[in-house]
């Protein structure tokens, strides 16, 4: 990825794990438990939802589409200026929704194929 990132305007970071997998070859379906552990453990991921807010500056824009989504989030929202929007892909998701719903009232881009966006917007 980082040789493709040559927008000068654009920073490539990388947050490792705070929980890594642990496994040296996992199946297929330990990565899918680790995955699913990042969306509802907060402790999994915890450097990489709180790196936005490490930046001390205000967002008008935020796109989550990554790990522990519900966490990012809510977490971006705190960081969006008033007027601004986040947007969630896969929102078509349901472990998504409640997360969604605590902002305001999200919405749906329809029709979708694969990868449905929904936004809220953050009031003024």
């Amino acid at each position: 990825v980082r040789s493709i990132v040559t927008d000068p305007r654009l920073s490539l970071v990388h947050i490792p794990p705070d929980k890594p997998i642990g496994i040296p070859s996992p199946t297929q379906k330990q990565i899918e438990a680790w995955d699913a552990s990042a969306e509802t453990d907060a402790s999994v991921l915890s450097a990489y939802v709180a790196y936005p807010k490490s930046l001390g500056i205000p967002f008008d824009f935020i796109l989550v589409d990554g790990r522990a989504r519900c966490f990012c989030l809510r977490q971006g929202f705190e960081l969006l200026r008033p007027g601004g929007v986040i947007v969630l892909h896969d929102a078509q998701r349901t472990q998504y929704h409640e997360a969604l719903r605590s902002l305001g009232t999200p919405v749906f881009l329809e029709p979708w194929q694969q990868g449905q966006i929904a936004f809220v917007r953050k009031p003024d």
